[in-house]
């Protein structure tokens, strides 16, 4: 994640010839809260991210990434989310 909260996602098992960079899958706007972890799910489609009181889910496809917040809090202010 960059300063801005630009977010990309590569896929390094892609073999690469020398001199050439890897080029991003997707791109788009993260999420302003501290990321404590990342994880995918089953089908490699979504990336899960624990944050401090938050978690987003980002779907990819055609090269842009599109984010959701979780819900299920409550109405009381959140803790960390740890998993």
């Amino acid at each position: 994640m960059s300063d801005d909260h630009n977010i990309a996602i590569f896929d390094c098992q892609v073999k690469l010839k020398p001199g050439v960079a890897w080029a991003p899958v997707a791109t788009g706007r993260g999420c302003r809260a501290v990321i404590m972890s990342l994880g995918w799910n089953a089908t490699n489609d979504v990336v899960i991210a624990t944050c401090v009181k938050a978690v987003v889910f980002f779907t990819f496809s055609h090269g842009k990434i599109v984010s959701k917040n979780g819900t299920g809090f409550g109405t009381t202010p959140a803790d960390t989310v740890l998993c």
